[in-house]
């Protein structure tokens, strides 16, 4: 069982897109002199930073997703579905917090935890270093070898869908406040809007592929600070019924609401945030991160409130759809050009933050989920490579003692030989996850597809996914191979997280997977049915015996 982590600061790596804010203000090291020694920061301006650094939860969730739902919600709704928000907000709060708990006593992401319940003993370290092993042995070492399990293919499938359906969104996001103030002939616009969203994709591969991600993270920090600015501005002169604010605080669904009431709760608990959380904690205490996430979760929460609020001033007509365009419009008719300028700023804003985060948060989920390593932590790829240098010393000793003649059973160690981590941050397999999404992302967006239709098609399935993910996280977190903690009280809030998500996510798709047939009473039933299941599955992993387990070893007793 891996022991509990200390607090530690990760060196600078080149194969590293995250390091902890802690690099930016610590202490001198006693070897190095006085003369070249860094001044510390004020104890205030190192807290503001590690905030900032945080922030970036933040700004990946804020985005044109974020904005486009958001005042959709406000547009179509008013303020009745605010209650989203909160729920939202404490659901992110959970997640992120037990993820990053998993990371720092640990060691492990999500994938890293779900191989490890998967597959629990490393049978390859522990047999290779015997004299004695006989042949069936070794067959079953190799057998032991982990692959990855059939649910990280599923979460890797979910994952990428709704990630590259979102980074569409920030790509399109940016091209709608450029589009706004042009006007020009149709062969003119159309080079226009690709020129344009071939710079963004080309900025944002750039910025990632050179791993400065520390400082752009702070530096998302300021425009998500910023952006709360811009909005407080502009729902502050649009005005609003604080009687209507606090009463659309209990949950009601509107008809034909709950496709977007699911979106706007998947768009402010963003399931990458579930990866991009634990590289943010790897090398931090549980303090710092728990101040960080709820730094980050209390601005969203503020943000989302605000572009809801501001999504009230477009009043549309019988039959009129919801358009980022007429957004602005309204609110220069009703605010002034000061509140449609800062909202097309806001919009800008956002699309750059999250078109930076969302690649890289999807390219670090796959990461996780396939390969089961976190090699972004430089803690996490120290302790891996460290154990493959054991396994291989192991081997290489073995096969040196052995008969010449025994060749099976030296193909058999050979087998056992650690291989180069496919999924490196510098490798083709993390680059080429980012530079599909930017493809995929300038066909459509240059294609004219419609971005509202797309930002709400990746917003299912993100509401899809996760419930999905706070499933998975239970069952890892309460887990003894994994070597976490988990009280009651997180248990429980898990428990009610992951059974209000899957019964508002079967309530928002069965329509759609039916065709509209499950509608009404039948579908208030399925969902209720549904949400009652997943309470008893999620009971019995938070508080049972044994958490759930579907191991090799042990499949046969099942």
């Amino acid at each position: 069982m891996p022991s509990k982590s200390t607090h530690t600061h990760p060196t600078e790596d080149s194969s590293s897109l995250l390091t902890t804010p802690s690099s930016s203000y610590n202490m001198p090291s006693s070897s190095s002199s006085s003369s070249s020694s860094p001044t510390p920061l004020h104890p205030f301006l190192a807290q503001v930073i590690s905030l900032l650094y945080w922030a970036m939860l933040a700004a990946s969730t804020i985005g044109p997703g974020t904005i486009t739902l958001m005042a959709k919600g406000g547009a179509d709704y008013q303020l009745t579905l605010t209650w989203t928000v909160p729920l939202a907000s404490i659901t992110a709060y959970v997640v992120y917090e037990a993820v990053a708990r998993m990371q720092i006593e640990a060691g492990k992401s999500l994938g890293g935890a779900l191989f490890q319940h998967y597959f629990p003993k490393n049978a390859a370290t522990e047999a290779s270093s015997n004299q004695q092993t006989s042949k069936s042995t070794l067959n079953k070492i190799v057998a032991a070898v982990p692959h990855t399990p059939v649910i990280s293919y599923a979460l890797s499938f979910l994952v990428l869908i709704s990630m590259t359906l979102l980074e569409c969104a920030q790509i399109a996001g940016l091209w709608a406040s450029v589009d706004y103030y042009y006007d020009g002939p149709e062969p003119i616009y159309s080079v226009a809007r690709m020129l344009v969203t071939l710079a963004l994709c080309l900025f944002v591969a750039f910025i990632l592929f050179r791993g400065d991600i520390d400082n752009i993270s702070k530096a998302l920090g300021m425009v998500v600070i910023v952006m709360v600015i811009t909005f407080s501005i502009s729902a502050f002169q649009i005005g609003f019924d604080t009687t209507d604010l606090f009463s659309g605080f209990v949950p009601s669904l509107p008809e034909d609401s709950a496709t977007v009431a699911l979106g706007m709760i998947a768009t402010t608990c963003l399931p990458i945030n579930v990866f991009l959380t634990s590289s943010l904690a790897n090398g931090l205490t549980i303090s710092e991160t728990r101040k960080g996430i709820g730094f980050a979760t209390i601005i969203t929460a503020i943000l989302s409130l605000l572009i809801i609020i501001v999504g009230t001033g477009d009043e549309l007509e019988d039959g009129e759809e919801f358009n980022l365009n007429n957004l602005a419009r309204t609110l220069k008719d009703s605010a002034g050009q000061t509140s449609e300028v800062l909202f097309l700023f806001g919009l800008a804003a956002a699309s750059l933050s999250s078109g930076l985060t969302v690649a890289m948060g999807c390219a670090l989920a796959c990461q996780s989920l396939f390969s089961g390593l976190d090699t972004v932590g430089t803690e996490a790829r120290q302790r891996t490579e460290s154990e493959s240098s054991n396994v291989e010393a192991s081997v290489t000793t073995r096969l040196s003692q052995r008969d010449e003649t025994n060749n099976t059973d030296d193909d058999m160690l050979i087998d056992l030989l650690p291989k180069k981590e496919p999924w490196a941050a510098g490798g083709w397999r993390f680059r080429g996850i980012i530079i599909l999404q930017l493809l995929v992302s300038f066909c459509v967006v240059t294609s004219g597809l419609d971005t509202i239709g797309v930002i709400v098609l990746s917003q299912v399935f993100g509401g899809v996914l996760l419930p999905t993910l706070c499933f998975c996280l239970l069952i890892c977190m309460n887990d003894e191979e994994v070597g976490t903690s988990q009280s009651n009280l997180q248990n429980a809030l898990l428990v009610g997280a992951t059974t209000v998500l899957t019964g508002l996510a079967v309530y928002s798709v069965a329509p759609l997977i039916t065709g509209g047939l499950c509608q009404g009473d039948s579908l208030t039933v399925v969902s209720g049915i549904s949400g009652f299941l997943t309470f008893v599955a999620a009971c019995k992993v938070a508080w049972g015996k044994k958490p759930f387990t579907m191991r090799d070893d042990d499949s046969a007793h099942v």
